[in-house]
């Protein structure tokens, strides 16, 4: 499957990264390598996560407030967000 991301997921990914690595070195890099392990299960198993709003799903990062938003459709895997749970839910339904 062909993955895109939109380019506000990207820069939630860069802002997120930089939080936690300000909070503790090393952190930020930990916060990456589950998004990129989320990313990879994505892309192996793409229908496991649940629906959340008609054809949108979200993958939960183990130990932090985020998830990867993500849509499937003809064989390309979108990922709308990288979305702190704790805020302002939905925010990102304007992207799809």
């Amino acid at each position: 499957m062909i993955l895109k991301y939109h380019p506000e997921a990207s820069s939630e990914l860069d802002e997120a990264f930089e939080w936690y690595e300000n909070e503790q070195a090393g952190l930020g890099d930990k916060f990456i390598a589950e998004v990129e392990t989320a990313i990879l299960r994505i892309q192996h198993f793409p229908q496991v996560n649940p629906i959340i709003l008609k054809n949108i799903r979200r993958a939960l990062l183990p130990g932090f407030p985020y998830g990867v938003i993500y849509s499937i459709k003809d064989g390309i895997i979108e990922i709308y967000a990288i979305s702190h749970l704790h805020r302002r839910p939905f925010y990102w339904k304007k992207r799809g």
